[in-house]
């Protein structure tokens, strides 16, 4: 995987939906990451944290990214 040592800020998350960092709660950040966590377990069938926090450097996706290519055989 590519990006795998990538991590993402509280502060780029708060932005990417956005929202002011300073008026943002960061107890709602780590509500919307449960329930980030939660669905990619049950989509992916998977007791593996899909998300983890890293401290003082942010949040890491864990799991492998999968992508499906149909070849059109027309």
């Amino acid at each position: 995987m590519e990006n795998s040592a990538t991590f993402v800020t509280p502060q780029d998350m708060v932005n990417a939906i956005n929202e002011n960092w300073l008026d943002f709660e960061i107890n709602r950040l780590e509500i919307l990451l449960s329930r980030l966590r939660s669905k990619l377990k049950s989509d992916l069938d998977t007791k593996l944290n899909p998300i983890r926090a890293h401290r003082n450097k942010g949040y890491q996706l864990t799991l492998p990214f999968i992508t499906e290519h149909k070849e059109n055989n027309e």
